[in-house]
């Protein structure tokens, strides 16, 4: 497994991967953060210059995570690695304040609409599943999911996201341990989510949302596993 990520970590230094993944993530973020460009006012030009920088803070955590899980890294290296990306990620913020010419009120926005991305996304998720499951959310329902999303994740004990590469070492985070504890806190949150939209979803909708939750955890515990396994043991250890 670590030869695999060694490969993939060889791929994206060649120019034309590097520009293929930079395409990849410019169209997503294009969708990702389409509301808020509308919101702004973003002229085309904006808009491409506002989407280069986004994508350039996606491909560097990325190249730390390949080098991470490319297991030619020592613990010190990887922690280098992730600082550097820190640091990167950093200049590319300071960049993107200035796109923003002093507008304080715009670059809030910014930084607003970033918070609620992972709220966002789950909960764009979430309704995407229990529409498949025949019992799709209105608005409102919608609404408050998020609002019961988002206060659950910042009261959940656990705030540190293990599959994020510049959190720190991964060949910490991904340990057994580390891993345990993360699926048990995420288990609480997803019981603590369900049980508060018990308030405004019928019970039909709380049991695919539960079930919603379940596949997504799996999901999530599938791709800890193999990232752990790419870095070829490293994380093994209790």
């Amino acid at each position: 497994m670590a030869a695999l990520g060694a490969l993939a970590s060889q791929m994206m230094n060649t120019p034309a991967m590097r520009e293929r993944m930079l395409q990849t993530q410019r169209r997503a973020l294009e969708t990702r953060f389409a509301e808020l460009m509308n919101q702004l006012g973003l002229s085309p030009q904006d808009r491409a210059r506002f989407v280069d920088l986004l994508a350039q803070k996606q491909i560097n955590s990325m190249d730390v995570g390949l080098k991470a899980l490319s297991g030619g890294l020592n613990g010190d290296e990887r922690l280098a690695a992730a600082a550097s990306i820190r640091e990167a990620n950093a200049a590319v913020d300071s960049q993107i304040r200035d796109f923003f010419g002093g507008d304080t009120a715009n670059y809030a926005a910014y930084q607003d609409y970033v918070a609620q991305q992972p709220v966002r996304t789950q909960v764009n998720a979430l309704n995407a599943s229990l529409a498949t499951a025949g019992v799709p959310l209105n608005p409102d329902q919608s609404n408050a999911l998020a609002g019961v999303v988002a206060e659950a994740r910042r009261t959940r004990s656990t705030t540190r996201d293990l599959k994020e590469p510049t959190n720190g070492d991964p060949s910490t985070a991904l340990n057994p341990t580390a891993m345990e504890a993360y699926v048990r806190d995420q288990e609480q949150t997803d019981n603590q989510v369900a049980d508060r939209s018990a308030a405004f979803l019928s019970p039909e909708q709380v049991a695919a949302l539960r079930q919603a939750q379940a596949a997504r955890l799996n999901q999530a515990k599938s791709s800890m596993e193999m990232a752990r396994q790419m870095m070829g043991g490293a994380a093994g250890g209790r």
